[in-house]
């Protein structure tokens, strides 16, 4: 885990890969929580690319109603 940064009442925090026990230095994901009810929730998954995990899944979402069947 690295750096944690609040926005708009969600927290990114940085998730960094190890690999050979080394720590990438860039994130490998940005995970989003929020605080709701006591309990901390995933709110989003975000790329380093600027792409996100709720995007992507709207765009695979909208190209399968695109697609014949």
């Amino acid at each position: 885990m690295g750096s944690i940064t609040e926005k708009n009442g969600s927290f990114r925090v940085d998730i960094h890969g190890v690999r050979s026990g080394a720590r990438f230095k860039k994130p490998s994901v940005i995970a989003e929580v929020k605080q709701e009810n006591g309990r901390w929730l995933f709110v989003n998954f975000h790329r380093t690319d600027g792409s996100n995990l709720l995007a992507t899944l709207r765009l695979l979402k909208q190209s399968r109603k695109k697609a014949p069947h």
